[in-house]
């Protein structure tokens, strides 16, 4: 697994174990820990030592994850969970039920290695094969419902691709959901100018798409998709299946969040039910003024060398608010505080 793409595996295994080391990210995730150690690749060499707000972030976006494989367990408890591309992911091992069915869907190199640390089993399988050949589709049982996971792949396909795989799911899979996630456009964009990179060297590999509200109109557009929602960092498309739209919940209010100014000065990423963070940088004066003014976020670190932009190195400022945090502040606002603002 040496191509970039593939390399981002190993990226995200290694954050996930310092992840799982670190009781404050509260991620209980022992295999990622045991492959890690059993693995004979230069993990800090190559991604560096002082990565405690990656970690922190695969933590959150992992919990997030398996938050939607409880919930549909929770619905099917002997239903199918497809992964595509999950390449070194544990997720099985931190919420098998006993009874759920894991297909993994890989590239041969991919399949030979996860193969080769984390055999299959009766439960447990990995099928080697193209995300775009529809054959895979057929090793799915769908008797107790299908939940359909891309973690941390899409962003690498062309978005032709990526609609051809939603259409293939709507149509081969009906009544199953297909859960994303994906950056924002102008981070996609950052990562093919080459903005991003490790002080060890790593840099990410250029990611082809983000999502914008005209991507996920083209999403609800796709044949057989009865409905596609972004709710924060993950994306959901549900294909057509009357009892399924019957079932689906209301979509949650937006969220009010201080403005930030200057696109490339900040990074804003959310994500569902768990935390939302904000990097900025620290000469983006006004973002952080609007931060600490809002009374909602708190400053978590200061992550130095986080971001390589223009061929310089620039720190980053790190806050945070927990959801429990935020509905407690919801709470005691008064209403006209909670309304979207206007124009005069």
């Amino acid at each position: 697994m040496t191509d970039a793409v593939g390399e981002t595996a190993l990226w995200t295994l290694y954050h996930r174990s310092l992840a799982a080391r670190d009781p404050e990210c509260g991620l209980a995730d022992p295999k990622a820990v045991e492959l890690v150690e059993a693995l004979d690749y230069p993990f800090a060499q190559r991604f560096g030592t002082d990565n405690r707000g990656w970690a922190r972030g695969m933590a959150v976006r992992a919990r997030c994850y398996d938050r939607e494989v409880r919930a549909f367990l929770a619905r099917h408890p002997r239903g199918t969970v497809v992964c595509l591309g999950e390449g070194l992911e544990t997720q099985f091992w931190r919420v098998d039920n006993g009874t759920v069915r894991w297909l993994g869907v890989e590239l041969p190199e991919s399949a030979a290695l996860r193969r080769r640390l984390l055999p299959d089993t009766d439960r447990c399988r990995t099928l080697t094969g193209c995300l775009l050949d529809e054959r895979w589709t057929g090793e799915v049982d769908a008797s107790d419902g299908v939940l359909v996971l891309a973690q941390g792949v899409l962003m690498y396909m062309a978005w032709d691709c990526v609609r051809a795989l939603v259409e293939a799911c709507a149509v081969r899979l009906p009544g199953a959901q297909l859960v994303f996630d994906t950056p924002p456009a102008w981070f996609a964009a950052g990562t093919v100018r080459g903005w991003f990179r490790y002080p060890a060297g790593y840099r990410p590999p250029p990611m082809s798409w983000g999502m914008t509200p005209a991507r996920l109109r083209e999403l609800r557009a796709c044949p057989g998709v009865a409905a596609a929602c972004a709710r924060a960092a993950l994306v959901r498309t549900l294909v057509r299946d009357p009892s399924a739209l019957r079932t689906r919940p209301p979509p949650r209010p937006a969220r009010r969040r201080p403005a930030t100014p200057h696109p490339r000065g900040a990074l804003m990423t959310t994500l569902p039910d768990e935390a939302e963070y904000s990097c900025v940088m620290p000469t983006n004066i006004a973002a952080i003024r609007a931060l600490d003014k809002s009374g909602v976020f708190v400053r978590e670190a200061r992550l130095r060398h986080f971001a390589h932009i223009d061929g310089i190195w620039h720190d980053m400022l790190q806050y945070s608010v927990l959801e429990d945090d935020w509905r407690a502040l919801r709470q005691n606002m008064p209403v006209r505080a909670t309304c979207t603002p206007t124009a005069n």
